[in-house]
Formats: structure tokens, sequence, C-alpha cells
């Protein structure tokens, strides 16, 4: 039986990890990151022409019943299944990044001056900010959560690997950062060209490929279900 350690935190990490059991495989669920809810201000003469949201967490953070007859744009299935949860109506969602949403502002507002709100968690890029600057709107970023990089249960993170794990799951660049600094930290960094990496975005391969993992291979869309697929074909 495969041996799969799952990274995620906890709330997505058992859901994965439950379907990963249901096709044969044994998991090991090891958060390597920690979300936190931050304490915002929003000021309620702010009305936002458009919300972006681009991650699941910022809409599960972000208290916005009052926004929820809002356009929005969304990044990933998973931010869209919480934002359909949370009631709201008119989502645009893309697959992809920060520039696959930005291409669709261009398109649908082009130059127009909107006001913009982003929930958003504290590992924001700088790609929006900048797009915004440049374009002209009202961009308003808003941290509500924060996140750090800590492996919940080290014993467990060194066992795993001792015990011929082979296969780590990476569903972010800041997870993938964080296994990295473990590995080094547990002194696990020798074992580098046995384990295969599965992730979810092209930022983790770019990230990863100046170190010498057996194998790193992206799932073709960045979802959950692709990167199930990738495990099933190669396992």
């Amino acid at each position: 039986m495969k041996k799969i350690l799952v990274t995620r935190p906890w709330v997505d990490a058992i859901t994965t990890s439950q379907k990963l059991e249901n096709l044969g495989f044994a998991t090991t669920v090891c958060p390597l990151i920690s979300l936190n809810k931050i304490k915002y201000n929003l000021e309620n003469k702010f009305d936002p022409d458009l919300l972006i949201f681009s991650s699941k967490n910022s809409v599960r953070f972000f208290k916005g019943a009052r926004y929820i007859n809002k356009n929005v744009f969304s990044i990933g299935e998973g931010t869209l299944k919480e934002l359909k949860i949370k009631k709201f109506k008119r989502i645009y969602n893309a697959d992809g990044n920060a520039k696959k949403i930005l291409e669709k502002f261009d398109e649908y507002y082009g130059k127009r001056k909107l006001k913009i709100l982003h929930p958003c968690g504290t590992n924001i890029k700088k790609d929006f900010k900048d797009y915004f600057s440049m374009q002209g709107s009202k961009y308003l970023q808003l941290p509500v959560y924060s996140l750090k990089k800590q492996v919940k249960d080290p014993k467990l993170f060194k066992d795993f690997f001792e015990n011929n794990g082979k296969i780590v799951t990476l569903f972010s660049q800041y997870t993938a950062e964080s296994f990295i600094e473990s590995l080094y930290k547990f002194k696990l960094d020798k074992i580098q060209s046995e384990i295969y990496i599965i992730g979810i975005s092209k930022s983790i391969l770019v990230y990863l490929n100046k170190y010498k993992f057996k194998d790193i291979l992206i799932s073709q869309k960045p979802n959950e279900k692709h990167l199930i697929n990738i495990l099933k074909k190669k396992f």
C-alpha cells in the first residue's frame, strides 16, 4: 500500500485523506502550515463594485453576508464552492492564478475605474496591487487570516519518512516552502532523491526545481480532483 503525506491544514486535509484512503492509499495527515483569523475593520462607507477571492480560506474567514449580491471574481473550484455555501450569487470563477483573474477583469472592465475589495491572507502576492495601481481602480486588500509555517506534529513528520513514506502532496507554494524548511530542520534532506512531489500549481514546480527530488508532478488544473488523478495514474 502506497503511503502519502497530506500536508494541508486540517479542515481540508481530512477530506483529501478520506478520498485517498478510499482509493487504497495509506495517508498520514500532517499539516505544515497553520491558519489564524485576523480581526479587521472595514469601513461601512467603502462600497465595492467587485470582490476578489483568491483562496477558499479568504471566503471562510470573511464576514461577507452584506456583499452576497455583489459581482465576485474567484480562483479555484474550492473557492467557488465556499462562495456558494455563503450564498454569493454573481460569481465568475477561473482555474489558475492571479493572471487569469486579471485577464478576465481586463476583458470585462477594461479601463473602467472600480472600487475593489480583496479579502485575502497575509501571504498575498503583489500581482493584484501592481495591476490595479497601473489600471487606476481603487483596490483595497483586506487580510482576514494569517499563515504560519509550522509542522503540527514533528514526530509524525519524521516517522513518515523513516517508515518508507515516499509521496508528498503540496497544495500551495507556501506549504512547499514549509516542507523544504522542515526537511532540513529534521535532517531529512538526504532522502530528497527518493521522494515524489505531487503539487497543485506551477509555482510549486518553479520553487522546487532547484532541489533533487525523484519526481515533481503538477496537476493539469489547480484543484484536488486533478491532483488525485495524478496519484491514481502514477501509483
